[in-house]
């Protein structure tokens, strides 16, 4: 059994703006979208990363996130999942739960504001996380995080995580 767990939370990149009949769900990336996962792309290779298991919001941003940069995770399994588009920071906690304990290292591709609360709610106060001003992690953000593994996902305490590393694309 591994000593800690390894979470990776990626953010989608940015959509373009919608029209008034287009529903938030299903906006493209934008053009800065795709500019933010180039700096990513660029990360990546010097900051490699293996996750197992990949949860994947099903909004189309998100999806294209991953499609871009599915070349780096190629034999990693992916499940696309509809409630992460609104899935709050306990739905995320919650879906770690369900992970079997023989996988150690899971990928979150998700939306801003929660996977921001889900950060807050696992790593200690004293460890300050600001992504932004407006409290939201910024499009094609990736936070690591490592979680004591002696209890695997279901028995880690909250605030036991660790920011490990954390990217965030300037444009």
């Amino acid at each position: 059994m591994c000593q800690r767990r390894i979470l990776y939370l990626l953010n989608s990149a940015q959509g373009c703006r919608g029209t008034a009949q287009m529903r938030d769900f299903d906006r493209a990336l934008s053009l800065k979208g795709k500019q933010q996962l180039k700096k990513l792309k660029n990360y990546l290779p010097l900051h490699p990363i293996a996750p197992e298991l990949i949860f994947c919001s099903k909004a189309k941003r998100a999806r294209e996130t991953y499609d871009e940069l599915s070349s780096f995770f190629s034999k990693t399994h992916v499940v696309f999942l509809d409630f992460l588009y609104l899935a709050s920071e306990y739905t995320l906690l919650e879906l770690l739960n369900l992970v079997d304990d023989t996988i150690e290292k899971i990928m979150i591709i998700g939306h801003g504001p929660a996977l921001l609360k889900f950060v807050q709610l696992l790593v200690p106060s004293s460890v300050v996380f600001q992504c932004h001003e407006k409290e939201e992690c910024p499009p094609a953000s990736l936070v690591c995080l490592s979680l004591p593994s002696q209890y695997g996902w279901r028995g880690f305490n909250l605030k036991q995580a660790y920011l490990e590393e954390f990217f965030i694309p300037e444009i």
